[in-house]
């Protein structure tokens, strides 16, 4: 059969097309022995019998669809539910179902729709939702870029357009870090920036390494481009960075400037103390940049110019794993200016009965002398808090 009658109001040509077809009987299985599909479709534009289809004045262009008597139902003839979309050729589209009547036999009993439950011919699958508009490629990041660990470089997107909002974010990251900003100082927050076009933004990170950086700009017309470049972070002085492998779980890193000193104490560095040193000059002193109570770091401590009359000592607390089994891999890496002079790896347990209770790992002494080169020496020691505490 074909559909007639779909007539347009400005007098266009219509053509349609069949989206799926439902039918009030059931489809027959393979053992029923009449195991011929129950709906077909012919060529498009053409009759039945293989010749060609010339739609005449108040037709319309389609395929055919062919339709199946009733096989297995209640005798009262079959009915079909064609779900049909029109369109005039000029963007105006319409919908519509027609129901057609298979009869059972030759009698002329009339067709009883007995309900539309079954899809004889699935209906096609929703088209995915369509992309954002976008921009043709016109905005451009700025080059790679190389800056001191802790020191601002400065971003800057070109060739957008007038009105344009441009988003930053950092898409990739050492160790996963979450300590940078969008800032001229690292502090606890700006985590993304979202200027005005042609805006100048800073970002900085106390951890060494390379981020990439995604600058996303939108138009006041909706359309959208992107662009990304790399932020190298390097290091200087003494750096040190811990990380460990386990969410949920407070590892914290400490360091002392004097083999005599006693771990927390006011001669520590750590997340209770975080800047010890208010006598030395400002690049001269220890800080804690960041602390992470939820896992997995990195945590760093920096000395920007070390002093050459003392040793410095690293240390790591499991201080809680918050009611979680087993140990903890812990991994500290030393830099000394640019160079990566030491990784430490140690599994460590944090669930025991207090934190003064958890494992306490003595990591490594590291002492500079005037050309600012360093050596690091091991010391690998595992005990506990409490025994640190009082000095053992």
């Amino acid at each position: 059969m074909r559909i007639g009658g779909l007539a347009d109001a400005d007098g266009d040509e219509v053509s349609y097309s069949i989206d799926y077809v439902t039918s009030d009987e059931a489809v027959d299985a393979p053992e029923s022995g009449n195991t011929a599909v129950d709906v077909g479709r012919g060529d498009q534009d053409q009759n039945e019998d293989g010749s060609p289809h010339v739609a005449g004045d108040g037709q319309s262009h389609g395929r055919p669809v062919l339709l199946r008597a009733e096989r297995s139902g209640r005798g009262n003839g079959r009915v079909y539910a064609l779900h049909v979309t029109a369109d005039d050729g000029r963007g105006g589209t319409c919908e519509a179902t027609v129901r057609v009547c298979v009869p059972h036999d030759n009698s002329g009993a009339p067709c009883v729709d007995d309900g539309q439950t079954y899809v004889v011919s699935s209906p096609p699958a929703p088209p995915p939702p369509p992309p954002p508009p976008t921009a043709p490629g016109t905005l451009r990041c700025p080059a790679p870029s190389r800056a001191l660990a802790g020191s601002p470089v400065t971003l800057r997107t070109t060739n957008t357009t007038a009105g344009a909002r441009v988003s930053w974010s950092v898409i990739s990251a050492p160790s996963s870090t979450r300590a940078y900003r969008f800032a001229t100082v690292y502090n606890d927050s700006d985590v993304g920036a979202m200027v005005a076009s042609g805006e100048v933004v800073p970002f900085t990170s106390v951890i060494v390494g390379d981020f990439t950086v995604h600058a996303e700009a939108t138009y006041p017309d909706g359309t959208i481009d992107q662009c990304d470049t790399t932020v190298s972070m390097i290091g200087h002085g003494l750096r040190v960075e811990l990380s460990w492998n386990t969410q949920g779980t407070d590892v914290d890193l400490h360091a002392l400037d004097s083999s005599a000193g006693r771990w927390f104490s006011t001669q520590d560095c750590y997340y209770a103390n975080r800047r010890p040193d208010s006598a030395l000059p400002a690049t001269s002193r220890r800080w804690l940049d960041t602390d992470d109570v939820d896992g997995e770091g990195p945590e760093n401590i920096r000395v920007d110019t070390p002093m050459t009359d003392r040793e410095y000592q690293v240390g790591v607390h499991f201080y809680s794993a918050h009611g979680r089994s087993g140990t903890t891999r812990a991994t500290i890496v030393i830099y000394c200016g640019e160079q990566r002079m030491g990784t430490f790896v140690r599994d460590l347990t944090g669930n025991r009965s207090s934190p003064d209770a958890n494992d306490y790992w003595n990591v490594a002494a590291v002492r500079f002398d005037p050309s600012a080169a360093c050596t690091v020496r091991t010391l690998g020691r595992v005990t506990t808090a409490s025994v640190v505490r009082s000095g053992g």
